[in-house]
């Protein structure tokens, strides 16, 4: 999982548009952490 995101990292420091999408998926990734922690 680590390494998918530093790839997808360094992919989102090229456009900005696919720095919003790393965004998101950040924000979903933190979120599905969270769910699989508290279970």
């Amino acid at each position: 999982m680590k390494r998918m995101l530093s790839v997808i990292g360094r992919y989102g420091r090229f456009t900005k548009k696919t720095r919003k999408t790393f965004r998101r998926l950040m924000a979903m990734i933190s979120t599905d952490d969270n769910e699989i922690e508290s279970s």
